[in-house]
């Protein structure tokens, strides 16, 4: 393309977003990126967790609940298989956030949740 000519939007995204690539390294472009969110967060508290539920509610659109569990299945496998034991230590990172370690009686767990 031309210098002159005019670029849509997603041209000239696409042109800008390559050109960074190239100058910057990934642990750069990552330090980045850290810095933008912070600084969006700052500003306006709440913004990433609003996003995140309009996204994960525009995801279960139109799909089944069976649909969505399958598909939480399949990612979560995915996950376990690139980083062996994230799912247990995101786990236990809870738990201890929260101040203590949760136990739970797998056969008591859905009279718990009827009540």
């Amino acid at each position: 393309m031309k210098e002159h000519e005019k670029m849509t939007r997603e041209e000239a995204g696409h042109k800008g977003g390559t050109a960074r690539t190239e100058k910057y390294s990934k642990e750069e472009l990552s330090g980045q990126a850290k810095k933008a969110a912070n600084t969006v967060e700052n500003q306006h508290p709440g913004f990433h967790s609003e996003i995140g539920k309009k996204g994960s509610e525009s995801r279960a659109y139109g799909h089944s609940h069976e649909e969505l569990s399958e598909q939480a299945k399949k990612s979560a496998i995915t996950i376990e298989q690139k980083h062996p034991g994230f799912h247990s230590e995101i786990g236990q990172k809870g738990g201890n956030y929260y101040g203590h370690e949760q136990k739970y009686d797998i056969d008591n767990l859905e009279e718990e949740e009827e009540n």
